[in-house]
């Protein structure tokens, strides 16, 4: 500002004006001009106001961000705009909000123009509305946390009863008294069930819910939806079709567990609500891309169906009206259940209905397609040529690092079939001893099992990458999962890659092809017999999805019939098993059975069982009562045991046994040595812990369950027989070769 005249002309101009106006010369640093308003706003004279500094007339926190937007805004001398506090002559500091400029004066000197607007009310409101939205999201979590306690006092009663009836069943009952015992057992199972559905909804509205995201075969998860609730379809007289159109990729990638209880929980209201007529599931594609397939889902019943107000329904605990909840039972959480699951998914849900002629709940949601997929979709499964399988991988040399006998025969099985040689190791600390203590080339790869004892996967992989001679070695994670993060902590660890369980033969010939040049590929081994036509095989068999299991195995029913068969031998002790770690407290052990259960039920096609055990697992490690899902559990494991046992020919068609089961190698007898000292240490003191020590040494020794020496060991413990269970192990040793008193 150059002379009185011009300050004339702002004093004429903002004398009347509610905001302060005020001209700074940043060459003389002093203010030229402040326009009367001041006296409103801060309770200042003009001639004090002239007499402050920039930095005095605000805070020191608003100087500082004042003066960064002035010095970012110099050269091009462009308009700032912010929001500061400036103190009062009396009282707090108020928020004011500046709109400040550079302008340069007659004689080239940097003046800045400013004008501030008082906010304080404005922001008071926010600050308001801020303190409103804190509130209410402390109540919902307070609902949440009411709502898991509450459900955490019901369920542990009820749990409670139904041991003690499970106790009862075992007893010798008439046949009326077991079928009053069976049907109070099956009605406190479902009041169990209702209240986890509580649970779940509160975690739903407090969003800790996640997505998962993996490849899963979409007529297989319908074959599921009807072994489960076809049965209960029949039982009421309905008629029960699931339709899937053609045109839809048969692999799709996205949270297929989510998706079963979506449709789970419609088609069980559409039984439920039903009393005569059919229960209809349609699957149709919507707009089908090269990676990306949008899917429409409907069920259709003939039903009760409603009338206005149908929205309501989405809401938790809403039913049709209150006779509904009088004469069909029931939470009303289902639907909002299913609403919410598909809203998290993407998705949104509706339904047409109309009172006495049913109704029709639809949904739409976009899924990934996998890579196979394509080659599928014309029905012809595309199986790489056992020759070809052979001719590339034959005379590679891969470690197998994986705690499960099971799964240990799975993939040795498959890699000889490529002709690749394979070492086994029990656990990540002899997957580290036994590359370490080879040439660096000695294997082509290593097949890494993530869960092992002793050492996981994700250190086993940081310890190998520590020697400079391994960097370049391939690692390939084998995970029971494939979610986004788990996939991403694999690759964090050192692993090039990463195969879901149950491993496919496929993928795994593809994945061991990319990282396996063929320039050092020996002569060729022999195809083994047994191929079948995958295709012509049923897709899934009193609840078995064999069709899966034999892809797995491209088409091997020969292997099979021996996965079959080991399956039977290992899990159907698994209830004894499980029971016996359940009243020792060990919760670690039994999540280690369940989750072994799990990989194993997948390799045979069992997927009701294994989403059963994925179910129990997540239950596990979260530490809420597992009673209920470890009975569904127990209950399909019964249910595949006797399936299973038909698959197999009868007992005077198999292949006769030899008299004795043959001492098995033993892979590192340094590591078992010192389980075996330790064991006998521990049942030397009487230390029931032993108990849970047995299962790491039949970890570290596979095969090793089926020595009479073993099992003798395993039936003394569980009798708390301590001097007899130290003989048996005595005896063991013995016959390993490896006194445990050395």
């Amino acid at each position: 500002m150059t002379n009185d005249r011009e300050a004339e002309r702002y004093r004429l101009l903002t004398e009347n004006s509610s905001e302060v106006v005020w001209v700074y010369n940043a060459t003389r640093e002093q203010f030229v001009y402040v326009s009367p308003a001041i006296i409103r706003q801060r309770g200042l004279t003009v001639d004090e106001a002239m007499q402050e500094t920039l930095a005095e007339s605000m805070t020191s926190e608003s100087y500082r961000l004042l003066r960064e937007r002035l010095e970012a805004g110099l050269n091009d001398f462009r308009e700032e705009s912010l929001e500061i506090r400036q103190p009062r002559k009396e009282g707090s500091p108020i928020w004011v909000e500046l709109t400040t400029r550079y302008r340069r004066n007659h004689h080239g000197e940097v003046e800045i123009v400013g004008s501030s607007r008082e906010i304080e009310r404005q922001k008071q409101i926010e600050q308001e509305l801020v303190l409103a939205r804190i509130q209410a999201e402390a109540a919902g979590v307070a609902r949440t946390e009411f709502l898991a306690n509450m459900s955490h006092e019901f369920r542990t009663p009820l749990s409670a009863a139904i041991g003690f009836l499970d106790l009862a069943l075992r007893t010798g009952l008439t046949p009326e008294q077991e079928n009053y015992l069976r049907k109070s057992r099956t009605a406190a199972t479902e009041l169990l069930r209702r209240i986890d559905g509580i649970l779940d909804y509160s975690r739903l509205e407090s969003g800790t819910l996640r997505i998962q995201t993996e490849p899963f075969h979409l007529s297989e998860l319908l074959a599921i939806i009807r072994s489960t609730l076809g049965e209960r379809a029949v039982e009421k007289g309905l008629d029960f079709a699931i339709g899937l159109e053609e045109g839809l990729p048969p692999v799709l990638v996205g949270d297929s567990r989510r998706l079963e209880q979506i449709l789970s929980c419609l088609v069980g209201n559409a039984i439920k609500f039903t009393e005569r007529g059919r229960v209809t599931v349609q699957v149709s594609p919507v707009m089908i891309r090269k990676d990306r397939a949008t899917v429409q889902f409907t069920v259709s019943d003939t039903g009760i169906g409603m009338d206005r107000e149908k929205e309501s329904l989405f809401k938790p605990f809403v039913q049709a009206d209150s006779s509904s909840t009088r004469r069909y039972s029931g939470a009303g959480l289902g639907l909002a259940i299913a609403r919410s699951l598909v809203t998290v998914m993407g998705g949104e849900i509706h339904v047409e209905s109309e009172p006495g002629k049913g109704s029709t709940f639809s949904f739409t949601l976009e899924f990934g397609v996998a890579r196979e997929s394509g080659a599928r979709e014309s029905g012809d499964a595309v199986i790489p040529d056992p020759a070809d399988q052979t001719r590339s991988l034959a005379g590679r040399r891969v470690l197998l690092a994986e705690d499960s006998p099971f799964n240990q025969q799975i993939t040795t099985e498959l890699l000889k079939r490529m002709g690749v040689t394979t070492d086994v190791a029990p656990n990540g600390e002899a997957a580290v001893k036994m590359i370490l203590a080879r040439d660096p080339c000695a294997y082509d790869a290593v097949l890494m099992d993530v869960q092992m004892p002793l050492m996981d996967g994700f250190e086993a992989t940081r310890a190998i990458r520590k020697n400079p001679g391994l960097a370049s070695l391939p690692i390939i994670a084998l995970t029971a999962r494939a979610a986004d993060e788990d996939s991403e902590t694999c690759l964090a660890a050192g692993m090039d890659d990463y195969l879901t369980k149950p491993i496919d033969s496929r993928t795994l010939f593809a994945t061991l092809e990319k990282y396996l040049a063929p320039d050092r590929a020996a002569e060729n081994k022999t195809v083994q017999d047994g191929m079948v036509d995958a295709d012509s095989l049923p897709e899934a068999q009193e609840g078995i999805a064999v069709g899966k299991a034999l892809r797995q195995l491209s088409g091997r029913t020969d292997l099979y019939r021996q996965f079959v068969r080991l399956f039977l031998q290992e899990y159907s002790p698994f209830r004894t098993n499980l029971e016996a770690s359940q009243q020792l407290g060990d919760r670690e052990t039994t999540r280690r059975l369940v989750h072994t259960l799990k990989g194993a039920a997948g390799a045979v096609g069992a997927e009701a069982l294994q989403a059963a055990c994925r179910n129990l697992e997540e239950t596990l490690a979260e530490g809420d009562d597992a009673t209920v899902r470890q009975q569904i559990v127990l209950d399909e494991l019964d249910r595949v045991l006797a399936v299973l046992q038909g698959f197999l020919p009868p007992e005077n068609e198999r292949d006769p046994s030899p008299g004795m089961v043959p001492v098995p190698p033993v892979p590192d007898p340094s590591l078992t040595g010192r389980m075996l000292r330790e064991l006998q240490e521990m049942l030397q003191q009487g230390n029931f812990a032993a108990r849970r020590k047995l299962p790491l040494l039949a970890a570290a020794v596979p095969g090793l369950e089926q020595l009479q020496e073993y099992r003798a060991v395993e039936k003394h413990l569980s009798a708390f027989a301590m001097e007899r269970a130290l003989e048996a192990l005595v005896e063991l040793a013995g016959k390993l070769d490896l006194p445990p008193g050395e």
